[in-house]
């Protein structure tokens, strides 16, 4: 035999032997995967089935919100509000041309009224008033309710809320009170009507679930026939000194 031939031979046993160890080793389930597809041998026929897809991971739950300061719904002051200085606050409107201390009471909280007023005329006649009911500004959910003239009697001279009506979209308010200033813009305005002293509509002046500050006076001027509100919603805190920004408040 030649040693060609005898080559030949052997590579052909090498192929054999090869070819069917692979064979076994398919059929015998030792090569369980194939181009990442699991192998099922039945009755000696190999089927091929897409490997289940691995399930997802579960998707975490939502941060809670941060616990509310105030109860939402509630018209009432806090004890904060209580030990509030005549004057200390101070409110910022452009659009409306305001730029005053805020005043109150004497008196203080009246427990007898729905608003506990603390805004009667001799405030007013100095200038924005804080309601008793009101909130100090904060970043938790403070409802800053403010009111004052918008005329001064007997004569109708312009107050300090004459341009209420005006305040729009992109209109801001500012407040400042122990050094740091609450930057807030205009949200909506409502008008009640059918001014008819304590049994008026006050929900403006209910807690919200958001900081805020609302605007009040009468309407229309030279008249108490309804009320009239603008509703602004708390989106920066600065220092008031430096302009820094301390907070910006984010809203979904």
């Amino acid at each position: 035999m030649s040693r060609s031939v005898k080559i030949a031979i052997s590579i052909f046993a090498v192929v054999f032997l090869a070819g069917g160890l692979a064979t076994g080793l398919v059929l015998g389930g030792l090569l369980p995967f194939v181009n990442n597809h699991e192998v099922i041998v039945v009755e000696d026929v190999i089927y091929e089935t897409p490997l289940p897809e691995p399930e997802p991971e579960p998707e975490p739950e939502p941060e809670q919100p941060a616990e509310l300061l105030y109860p939402v719904g509630k018209i009432g002051p806090d004890e904060r509000r209580k030990k509030y200085v005549s004057g200390e606050m101070h409110l910022r409107v452009p659009k409306m041309n305001v730029d005053s201390p805020v005043y109150t009471s004497d008196e203080d909280v009246d427990p007898e009224s729905p608003t506990f007023r603390s805004v009667n005329d001799g405030v007013l006649d100095l200038g924005p008033g804080l309601f008793g009911a009101s909130q100090l500004p904060g970043d938790s959910n403070s409802n800053v309710s403010i009111a004052a003239h918008r005329d001064l009697p007997p004569y109708g001279a312009p107050g300090d809320f004459w341009d209420i009506i005006e305040m729009e979209e992109g209109d801001l308010i500012y407040i400042t009170y122990q050094g740091v200033e609450y930057e807030y813009i205009y949200e909506y305005t409502y008008i009640t009507g059918d001014h008819t002293g304590e049994s008026s509509d006050w929900s403006m002046l209910m807690i919200t679930d958001y900081s805020c500050v609302t605007l009040q006076s009468c309407d229309p001027p030279l008249t108490a026939e309804n009320r009239y509100f603008v509703r602004g919603r708390l989106i920066t805190i600065r220092d008031a000194e430096s302009g820094t920004i301390i907070k910006e408040v984010l809203y979904e």
